[in-house]
């Protein structure tokens, strides 16, 4: 089959959609079919990826709702469905532009047979009123979609756009990652923390910080973005605030420590690929309850520790646990390792990928 990615950005970027959709391209590049992807980025340009994929890169014009546009891209976009003969048109979402080139074109696209699925990686939850009024505005055109694909079953149950969609529409694949870190069983907790993700509000790392403060546990925060300059004010003498780094030096911090942070006080938080990279160095996870993705990952006592949101108290007794307990660390390590082998392997994303392709 010709398949078309349209997503927000691609290789070399690294945010969560990115390395979805490279784990996507590289699934369907194995079972032999063609992958063509388009990109935003700073000019137009068209090279050829790793994987053999076609890499289409369109310059962005202006931004709405944090989404690049395009309007050249809007008006070439039959063209370039008839040159490549497209077959599957797989759509990351939430991308306002893309969902509304899709939805435009509802029309050219059923008259020629191709089906399109949604991967839905997580609610616009950032933009109040707008996003509200988007969320209605996207279901209003849902039916554009032949099928969703989900991160996880509790995203599918409480997103207010896929909770709308008929449940038979919907497949969960849970996302998985290059498979690069070897598998470290961690035994004596020796509070080593570890905290990874874009140093915005919704990643709760002012709390973190601040949780932490005047305490024994060594933190590390790894990430860029808008919060940097103020996070490093005043820092605590037991927190490191690296900023962005290779990833050779994050993959050698999965395993160096003693447990992952995920500190994210919203359902803007909906899945965690750095969770994911986490349990494959058996690094288990202490995450907030929040009742998306990541819930279903960071299973409370089996592959990681729970707690509610903002809650410091909660936060810090869950390392009081750590310490007291001396079996506890390495039963989770196990745990989340046992998870990721069984749940979380690219083989299985591949073989759900290739199922929904196969059911179209």
């Amino acid at each position: 089959m010709n398949i078309l990615q349209l997503s927000k950005y691609y290789d070399p970027v690294n945010g969560g959609i990115e390395l979805v959709a490279k784990q996507v391209t590289k699934a369907l590049v194995q079972a032999h079919h063609k992958v063509t992807v388009v990109a935003f980025s700073k000019n137009n340009s068209v090279r050829t990826g790793k994987l053999g994929e076609e890499i289409i890169e369109v310059k962005e014009n202006l931004h709405f709702m944090s989404a690049p546009l395009s309007f050249l891209f809007f008006l070439k976009f039959k063209k370039l469905i008839s040159e490549k003969k497209i077959d599957v048109i797989y759509v990351h979402l939430p991308n306002p532009f893309m969902h509304e080139v899709i939805s435009f074109h509802k029309g050219f696209l059923k008259k020629y047979n191709v089906k399109v699925i949604g991967i839905y990686h997580s609610d616009i939850l950032n933009k109040k009123f707008i996003g509200k009024l988007y969320q209605k505005y996207f279901l209003a055109f849902e039916g554009a979609y032949d099928s969703f694909i989900s991160s996880s079953k509790n995203l599918q149950l409480t997103s207010p756009v896929l909770g709308e969609v008929k449940p038979d529409k919907v497949k969960v694949i849970p996302f998985c990652v290059e498979e690069i870190n070897p598998f470290i069983l961690r035994s004596n907790f020796k509070g080593k923390l570890l905290s990874i993700g874009r140093l915005v509000p919704y990643k709760g790392f002012e709390f973190l910080i601040d949780a932490v403060k005047g305490t024994n546990l060594q933190l590390t925060i790894v990430g860029g973005g808008p919060l940097f300059s103020k996070l490093n004010e005043n820092l605590p003498s037991n927190v490191k605030l690296l900023g962005d780094i290779s990833d050779e030096q994050k993959n050698k911090l999965l395993l160096e420590s003693d447990i992952l942070v995920v500190s994210s006080n919203s359902r803007a938080e909906a899945f965690g690929m750095t969770i994911v990279e986490a349990f494959q160095a058996g690094l288990p996870v202490l995450a907030t309850q929040i009742n998306t993705g990541v819930t279903f990952l960071v299973n409370h006592k089996h592959t990681g520790l729970t707690y509610p949101i903002n809650d410091k108290k909660a936060l810090l007794e869950q390392f009081e646990e750590l310490n007291s307990n001396k079996n506890l660390l390495g039963e989770l390590s196990q745990g989340c390792f046992n998870f990721y082998s069984s749940h979380l392997k690219f083989q299985y994303f591949q073989e759900k990928i290739l199922g929904q392709l196969k059911n179209l």
